[in-house]
């Protein structure tokens, strides 16, 4: 069980070895708002490299490795902090050709994964906000924003995102009005909401999967229910509190019943249905659960499985 970051982290041990070096280390598995920026590129893993190298004032890895750990650490929160864009984190999971033979989405497309694994998978309502770029609030800035995300993206396929898939037209038909919440659509789907699609898919929709609704719905807000307990939750946030005990409970009643017999089940709640092939999940509101449809299941995230940036 694991989010954002450990979200992502199961999803390549799913996807490990392209599923050709034996099953994954568990049997089921809790996904919720599985994140990171996919990195395609050797030559953009190679100048993260070069530019801690250079902030350590060393030439090589064997040197940095007889730095004092206080130095390298030092080091790292340096580079984080000056030298990527505004909401990224420099470093992340990477395609190796090794342990990640491709991205874990185009190795689900492909079937290469194991298929013995029962998945429960989440996201919330307003993932990317807490990334963006201020700047995100210009139209103009957005080919930008998606060279910063996607350094390998081609001037094509960035028009082709930003003039069809994701036009600017804010009367609301595309799932958003502003150029702040395109962007926000955009970052979200790349990064985070799409993943669950492909897990979805790769799974032939036998999947239970959830969206975090809630207000503001922000990307780890749903931890804080998850880990709620005698009145408080049990991790600290400065972003959100839990606002419905009752929610907190019912997601418990999910998680663990889901862990010792493979289906979310709670009195709390309606009977949650399989993703199926209506395409459903449970929606997570302040005074309504129920299922609704899964509107991650779309010709976006059937776009960006493809890696077209790669």
């Amino acid at each position: 069980m694991g989010e954002s970051a450990g979200g992502a982290s199961i999803m390549h041990q799913i996807t490990a070895f392209g599923g050709k070096n034996g099953s994954a280390p568990f049997q089921q598995a809790i996904l919720q708002s599985p994140a990171w920026d996919p990195i395609v590129s050797p030559t953009q893993q190679e100048d993260t490299l070069q530019q801690f190298l250079e902030i350590l004032n060393v030439s090589s890895v064997e040197e940095a490795r007889r730095l004092p750990s206080s130095t390298l650490i030092a080091g790292n929160a340096y580079q984080i902090g000056t030298k990527g864009f505004y909401g990224n984190f420099v470093y992340g999971p990477v395609v190796d050709d090794k342990f990640a033979p491709s991205l874990p989405g185009q190795l689900l497309l492909s079937g290469d994964f194991d298929r013995n694994i029962s998945v429960m998978v989440g996201h919330n309502a307003n993932e990317g906000i807490a990334f963006l770029n201020p700047n995100a609030t210009k139209s103009n800035f957005l080919p930008t924003l998606l060279k910063q995300i996607l350094p390998t993206i081609s001037n094509n396929v960035t028009r082709y995102v930003t003039d069809v898939l994701y036009p600017a037209r804010f009367d609301g038909k595309w799932g958003y009005t502003s150029p702040l919440a395109r962007a926000e659509l955009i970052l979200s789907d790349v990064a985070i909401n799409c993943n669950t699609d492909y897990l979805n898919r790769a799974y032939d929709n036998q999947t239970y999967a959830y969206q975090f609704s809630i207000p503001p719905g922000l990307h780890g807000q749903d931890v804080l229910y998850t880990f709620f307990h005698n009145g408080t939750s049990t991790i600290s946030s400065d972003m959100a509190s839990v606002t419905n005990a009752t929610v907190a409970h019912a997601m418990q009643d999910w998680f663990v019943s889901f862990t010792y017999t493979g289906a979310p089940k709670s009195s709390r709640t309606p009977v949650f249905p399989r993703h199926g092939e209506r395409g459903q999940l449970m929606n997570i509101g302040n005074d309504t659960i129920a299922p609704m449809r899964d509107m991650t299941n779309n010709p976006r995230c059937r776009f960006w499985q493809s890696a077209p940036y790669s």
